[in-house]
């Protein structure tokens, strides 16, 4: 099995060698770069892109975490992003997800959770941990109810497909589950960020969780 490629970012060394230290024994992840600003990130990503996903702060000098989101989504699409950070605050949390994380850590994590969200954000999966999925939850039952049903707007098995991917299933598990091709998820998936106004599978969730869309 292909270790997954990560590449680590933060502005405060002795944090990145505590992540180096927490993964090395782990042989399924590969450290291949590390970098103290974005900068330096990016010129690493200039000699060597095959990365699967990137660890990143939210609050750096030069660059902070959701301009970084912004330039490698289109720079290098292919790069999954997990962030790692102190902060919890929702207008945060909201930013560097629009931007095209996947992922969001405190970086209180341990490493059971720091492993598993590596594993899901690189399968394209969102991974947040308990308190973030908290903050989120709160903000969404603050938020002024539409005066429209949104589920009208998605058909049965889109808002089946929309549940899936928020149980974090692969494209291959949803056509499994509902036994209909990867070709027809991909199509659904597309349909339902159409119909979301949302820009990725990041914002997709965020969008079914403020409008009730997870519930059975």
């Amino acid at each position: 099995m292909d270790k997954i490629r990560i590449a680590l970012v933060d502005d405060h060394k002795i944090f990145l060698d505590g992540i180096v230290s927490l993964l090395e024994d782990c042989n399924q992840i590969a450290v291949i770069h590390i970098a103290t600003s974005a900068s330096g990130l990016l010129k690493k990503l200039d000699q060597e892109s095959d990365i699967d996903v990137l660890l990143t702060d939210v609050s750096m000098d030069e660059m902070n975490g959701d301009e970084l989101c912004v330039h490698l989504k289109k720079q290098y699409p292919r790069i999954n992003i997990l962030v790692l950070s102190m902060h919890k605050e929702i207008a945060v949390i909201h930013k560097v997800l629009e931007a095209g994380a996947l992922g969001y850590l405190l970086k209180n994590t341990n490493k059971s959770e720091l492993i598993a969200a590596i594993k899901a954000v690189s399968q394209k999966k969102v991974f947040y941990s308990e308190v973030i999925k908290e903050a989120i939850m709160k903000y969404a039952n603050e938020e002024k109810k539409k005066d429209f049903i949104v589920e009208e707007q998605l058909t049965k098995r889109e808002l089946d497909v929309v549940r899936l991917i928020a149980s974090e299933y692969t494209t291959q598990e949803i056509a499994d589950e509902l036994c209909i091709s990867p070709h027809t998820v991909e199509s659904h998936r597309k349909n339902t960020l159409r119909k979301t106004h949302s820009r990725n599978i990041a914002g997709l969730i965020k969008y079914a969780i403020n409008h009730n869309l997870l519930k059975d």
